[in-house]
């Protein structure tokens, strides 16, 4: 994407078939550039001058958390030395950039954005039947941790038969997630939706009482980076509890924290958070403060103008975190 910025222009690229659209215009002020493997591919163009402007990377997750090949490194390193400015959008991630060669100087952190006007903050509260609607939202793969919630879930039906968790996402463990259902007995407790556009997902998290984010790490070296959809359950007002793990410390307040991988923790923290709904309205709350202090699209895009500036003049940009 091409734009005109005040009295410069910068283009914006996020994935191949964008950087195969740049032939018709090669000379820009700045070249913004999503996920690194992106970013080794455009340093090369500008190096051999089919390109000019100075360059931007922005790392978001798997560019950074699978192994890299020695090979990979050095065409990392390569690009960061080509590079005006890389960043990530959690500290942990920013910590795993620097570990495959980007110096300090040149890294920053700016979260991912969320444009809060799309998400109505609702207050919860228990209906007169007792039902409680949890709610995830992710691929069902391994690392989302489907698995530990459907333990957890299995130990707080015992005393909450009233519980129903649904689970929007598709993916290769759905097999395997479908048979653990049915040996924890919990086939009346939990539904997987499969995928669901994304109005249907706001629609869900308007009706459910408390989201879940129970990731996990494998060792396959996926993680999460940052839990988007965490954000977007806080938006909307929801009490989340989410993993320890990866950079969701950054997206959730440290009291919706719980130990990674331990279902018996999540179920006990669970249960004592269903056994008072009156704490749900202050807690979705303090989720949706969280987010607009940290996530607000708007300030966000003020936050990369800035950078931008910086850059265009020639200013050393140091290290910097999202406020705190």
């Amino acid at each position: 994407m091409s734009l005109a910025l005040g009295d410069w222009r910068a283009l914006i690229l996020r994935d191949f078939a964008l950087a195969e659209a740049t032939p018709y215009e090669t000379e820009f002020d700045l070249i913004h550039v999503h996920y690194g493997v992106l970013g080794v591919r455009i340093a090369t163009l500008i190096e051999a001058g089919l390109l000019r402007g100075r360059l931007v990377v922005s790392f978001h997750g798997h560019d950074a958390t699978r192994p890299a090949s020695p090979r990979k490194r050095r065409r990392f390193q390569w690009m960061f030395e080509r590079a005006s400015l890389v960043s990530a959008p959690t500290r942990f991630l920013s910590e795993l950039v620097e570990g495959l060669g980007c110096p300090t100087e040149k890294l920053v952190v700016v979260p991912s954005g969320v444009d809060l006007t799309r998400f109505c903050h609702r207050e919860r509260q228990a209906r007169p039947d007792g039902l409680v609607r949890l709610l995830s939202v992710g691929r069902l793969v391994e690392q989302k941790g489907h698995a530990v919630a459907f333990e957890a879930l299995a130990r707080v039906v015992e005393r909450r038969p009233d519980v129903r968790y649904a689970i929007v996402g598709e993916g290769p463990e759905r097999a395997r997630l479908e048979a653990l259902i049915e040996r924890l007995g919990l086939q009346e407790h939990v539904q997987l939706l499969g995928r669901r556009t994304h109005d249907e997902v706001l629609a869900l998290m308007s009706e459910a009482h408390v989201f879940l984010q129970p990731s996990i790490h494998i060792r396959a070296g996926n993680r999460e980076v940052l839990g988007v959809a965490a954000l977007e359950a806080q938006a909307c007002g929801l009490p989340v509890l989410a993993s320890d793990v990866g950079g969701l410390p950054e997206a959730v307040p440290p009291e919706a924290l719980v130990p990674t991988g331990d279902a018996g923790a999540l179920a006990e923290r669970l249960a004592a958070l269903l056994a008072e709904p009156s704490a749900w309205r202050e807690l979705g709350r303090a989720g949706r403060s969280w987010v607009e202090r940290r996530f607000d699209q708007r300030v966000i895009v003020s936050r990369w103008l800035d950078l931008y500036r910086e850059v265009l003049r020639g200013d050393r940009v140091a290290a910097r975190e999202p406020p705190r």
